[in-house]
């Protein structure tokens, strides 16, 4: 039964490649065409098979200190504890917030608030400067 829907799969697939346009003369496709990018080391070292620790990049939060903050890359945004963020006079109040992780059920809440992060490739090296919101969260 398995290997029926692989070759119904296999066949939809190679009917959808052919019947897409040919793209010759065009180049090489790239979605990255025209950004540039960066490379960001882990503050915590490289992933390595058996280490548990979660991974974690230098952010400079509004002229902050550079800290590690934990990479979580099935949520989108920064939360960030009130002890490493103070909203300065040039940072933008907006809604409360109430952010809940579905993974742990853990449940934070907080303002979220505009301001100007660095991500940085060591604690002293800023290589990425963005205006952005993140949820200042108390609880």
């Amino acid at each position: 039964m398995a290997t029926m829907y692989g070759r119904i799969a296999a066949a939809f697939l190679l009917a959808l490649f052919t019947a897409l346009p040919a793209a010759h003369g065009q180049g090489t496709w790239n979605l990255y065409n025209g950004l540039n990018t960066i490379f960001i080391p882990y503050a915590n070292g490289p992933i390595s098979a058996g280490k548990t620790a979660t991974p974690e990049v230098y952010l400079e939060i509004n002229g902050g200190p550079a800290t590690p903050f934990g990479m979580d890359t099935g949520s989108t945004g920064i939360a960030v504890s009130k002890q490493y963020y103070t909203p300065g006079p040039n940072d933008v109040p907006g809604s409360m917030a109430t952010i809940t992780y579905s993974s742990s059920g853990q449940v934070l809440h907080g303002q979220y608030y505009t301001t100007n992060v660095e991500i940085m490739s060591d604690k002293n090296t800023p290589v990425a400067t963005s205006s952005g919101r993140l949820c200042r969260c108390v609880s």
